[in-house]
């Protein structure tokens, strides 16, 4: 069986639908429709993930949209993140804002250009 996830990478503007993947990057403006199981999701610029998403780093650098729920081993946040279902991980660093409903088991490092708001 072969377990071999595919990469994709959305330069510009563009729409993906959700899926398993290795890793997945937005530069400029991108959406995932659907629920995202990753190795790693990078955001430089916006984007919007219309799902759940499943992610072991998650790397934003702009603004990030989560409407569902997140599970991440690790999220840095360098801009802005809004999380409108509940999340969980082991780790999260803020250098800007980070909005989330509700919040378990995460080690917030806050950075020292910006706070941490927590709504």
């Amino acid at each position: 069986m072969n377990d071999k996830r595919n990469s994709v990478k959305i330069s510009g503007a563009g729409t993906i639908g959700g899926g398993t993947y290795d890793r997945v990057s937005i530069s400029g403006a991108g959406k995932i429709t659907g629920d995202l199981i990753a190795e790693e999701l990078k955001i430089s610029g916006v984007g919007k993930i219309q799902g759940r998403a499943q992610v072991t780093q998650i790397v934003t650098s702009g603004s990030a949209n989560f409407t569902d729920s997140i599970v991440a081993e690790e999220m840095r946040v360098s801009g802005s993140a809004r999380v409108d279902g509940p999340g969980r991980g082991k780790g999260t660093q803020v250098l800007g804002n980070l909005q989330g409903r509700s919040w378990h088991s995460f080690r917030v490092r806050k950075g020292e250009r910006g706070p941490a708001r927590w709504s």
